[in-house]
């Protein structure tokens, strides 16, 4: 009887470490899983902070355009791999937005007023 007693001991044993093993690797897979998405998030949020940047800049240079120069460029332009979009809302005012691509969703925009007739391109 004690044998019998034992052999069950040692199975219940068997058993408890398979389910750690089972238990251990499912973690084990998640914890890579979600390491992976870090990792894509990351990229992806470097991705957007560089295309914030260029854009910025792109929105900069365009801002100190004089009233003649920005009526020149209205319309889609492409400008260091970005497209911007220039609209002359009014005789003064300019709605400028610089996007990833024409007609893409706008990454910054403004509005500008310029009243002046000066040649300051």
């Amino acid at each position: 009887m004690r044998r019998f007693h034992d052999r069950r001991r040692q199975g219940a044993a068997l058993i408890e470490a398979m389910l750690s093993l089972i238990l251990l690797g499912t973690v084990g897979t998640s914890l890579l899983m979600l390491l992976g998405q870090t990792r894509e998030t990351l990229r992806s949020a470097k991705a957007s902070e560089a295309a914030m940047d260029s854009s910025s800049m792109a929105l900069d240079r365009l801002v100190l355009c004089g009233r003649q120069g920005l009526t020149e460029r209205v319309g889609w332009t492409t400008e260091v791999g970005l497209a911007v979009h220039i609209e002359q809302t009014s005789p003064f005012l300019f709605d400028v937005a610089v996007s990833r691509a024409a007609g893409a969703p706008p990454l910054l925009a403004t509005t500008v007023y310029r009243a002046d007739d000066g040649d300051d391109r």
